[in-house]
């Protein structure tokens, strides 16, 4: 027998924690599906999920839950969110992990800062939005920005508390707006999350981290989802 994948069914250790094995589901992006109308993780989702678990992956992150309900309201960053009616998610999200932990798969939460000019929320810039280019987003303050990462810090912490064994933050990654905050010509701001450095341009992603660590402790796993390219030719063109 070939022993060129002989590692794929081993443990392996991230943080404080140890996955069976090196299979893991990626987040998908499945909102129709992953949320009722009060905010709740649908049965619909829970049994895809423990379907995922008891075929023996060792690692499921979710889709992208959105902490933030102040500066980009309901509608315009999604309502995936354990903030927009605690009780029902929680309630719900409990269950599911319960399902998933009965055959040691761990269950990471992805939290995403928002899409920016995606979906018409607050940018770094002045931009085109995707879908309407004749129209422009409106410019995120300094103040807003903290907002966000202090959001999902917070969400981070929930998870943790309701049992979620890790958090994916949804960073430079497809257009999105942390993504948008680190395309120069996407970001003219002259703050310090500006795209003038690589330090600056990097500045939201490293502050979620370093906040997360300090308030989940240094041993809770935070993953990113980080893309080294942008393949964009254009606001509205993809090189793809």
């Amino acid at each position: 027998m070939s022993q060129k994948y002989e590692h794929l069914m081993s443990p392996v250790k991230v943080a404080g924690i140890t996955l069976k094995n090196r299979y893991a589901v990626s987040a998908l992006a499945a909102n129709n599906v992953q949320r009722g109308p009060w905010g709740e993780l649908t049965e619909e989702c829970i049994e895809y999920r423990a379907a995922r678990a008891k075929g023996g992956f060792g690692l499921f992150v979710t889709n992208s839950n959105y902490p933030d309900l102040i500066v980009d309201k309901p509608g315009k960053a999604g309502i995936t969110s354990p903030f927009y009616l605690p009780v029902p998610f929680k309630q719900t999200a409990m269950r599911m992990l319960d399902r998933m932990h009965y055959y040691d798969c761990k269950v990471f939460m992805q939290i995403a800062f928002g899409p920016g000019r995606i979906r018409g929320s607050k940018a770094p810039s002045k931009l085109p939005l995707f879908w309407t280019p004749e129209k422009e987003t409106t410019v995120i303050t300094t103040e807003e920005i903290k907002i966000k990462i202090d959001q999902i810090v917070k969400c981070a912490k929930t998870a943790k508390d309701l049992g979620y064994d890790g958090v994916e933050v949804h960073a430079l990654h497809w257009g999105y707006a942390m993504d948008q905050f680190s395309i120069p010509w996407m970001n003219d701001r002259t703050d310090e999350y500006g795209a003038q450095t690589w330090d600056s341009r990097l500045a939201i992603p490293r502050e979620i981290v370093q906040g997360i660590k300090a308030l989940c402790g240094k041993d809770y796993p935070v993953s990113i989802a980080f893309g080294l390219e942008h393949f964009m030719a254009g606001f509205n063109k993809s090189t793809l």
